[in-house]
């Protein structure tokens, strides 16, 4: 693992934007966790149940059957898997089927043939699903095909689906928040924060398109500032950290390029993306790739608004 160490965390007083926003951030988590963490822990009971997983799955694959141009290649293939009766196709299928805008807004009043008990059993879960799924602080202020509303492009960059996804963000944040404020000040990294994070839920959307799985995360705008970065000191050494094992001689710090890590994240990412179904992806990476890509764009364009002079002056290195 290689994480961009610059000059490490900063007090508060240096960089109160950068800390503004690891704090909103950690303040809407711990807010939010006790209903979300109830919901989420009955929502992992139903897909524990291999009962209504594979009834869903049969349930969803009927739907596409009936309809196949709404739904995708895999899903298309995956049905005639569960229809000729593969148990472990239903399996699936059950799962993916959570995620699917169509299915989650038609599934409760489709007519399906079948057991009736194991339906009526399946369907009295599924609506309650729904509504474990809707109370969500994700499913409320994340981008979804359920509610794609413009300013969710911004309040989803507050909300982490849980405390590893939090903890990872906000090191990346303070430690490349904190550098930039150090260089350009806090209004600059406030107005590039939300701004490539809108860039990175625009690119996801046209790129991967929304599901009932929500958009969340602060880690399309922390790619912005990466991007940013990458464009200000494209050339210069500066110092990373990386951790293989916790043993002395496998962690430590060593400086390097920043077109050399910031290369290699972007070769990581797309390569990912393109080894993931779209249907299976559980990572936004045309998200990260989007903030990436963003907030290149605006370093090049301050960087030409000030000819150069605002990376010749710094001394940071």
């Amino acid at each position: 693992m290689i994480w961009p160490w610059l000059r490490g965390p900063m007090n508060w007083r240096k960089a109160p934007v950068t800390w503004f926003f690891v704090v909103t951030n950690v303040l809407v988590f711990v807010g939010t966790s006790v209903v979300d963490f109830k919901n989420q822990g009955q929502m992992d009971r139903l897909f524990e149940d291999e009962r209504f997983i594979e009834t869903q799955g049969h349930v969803f694959a009927q739907m596409i059957s009936r309809q196949p141009a709404q739904f995708s290649e895999f899903h298309q293939k995956l049905a005639v898997r569960v229809q000729k009766g593969s148990a472990a196709s239903a399996w699936h299928l059950g799962e993916l089927a959570s995620r699917n805008p169509i299915f989650f807004n038609q599934a409760s009043a489709f007519d399906v043939a079948g057991d009736p008990v194991a339906l009526s059993r399946w369907k009295d879960k599924f609506l309650n699903f729904k509504a474990l799924m809707k109370s969500n602080t994700g499913h409320r202020l994340g981008l979804s095909s359920e509610s794609p509303s413009w300013w969710k492009s911004l309040s989803y960059q507050f909300i982490h689906a849980g405390l590893l996804h939090l903890v990872v963000n906000m090191v990346f944040l303070l430690v490349m928040g904190c550098f930039l404020e150090s260089l350009l000040g806090g209004l600059p990294v406030y107005s590039i924060y939300l701004t490539t994070g809108a860039i990175a839920a625009g690119g996801f959307c046209a790129a991967t398109g929304l599901s009932m799985a929500p958009l969340v995360g602060a880690s399309g705008a922390i790619n912005g500032l990466m991007g940013l970065l990458a464009v200000l000191f494209w050339q210069r050494k500066l110092k990373f950290f990386y951790f293989l094992l916790p043993i002395k001689g496998y962690y430590g710090y060593f400086r390097c390029p920043v077109w050399g890590f910031i290369g290699l994240w972007t070769l990581t990412d797309m390569a990912s993306f393109a080894a993931t179904w779209p249907e299976l992806g559980g990572v936004a990476y045309t998200a990260h790739l989007s903030g990436l890509l963003g907030g290149a764009l605006l370093g090049a364009t301050l960087r030409a608004l000030t000819a150069g002079n605002l990376i010749r002056k710094s001394t940071i290195y």
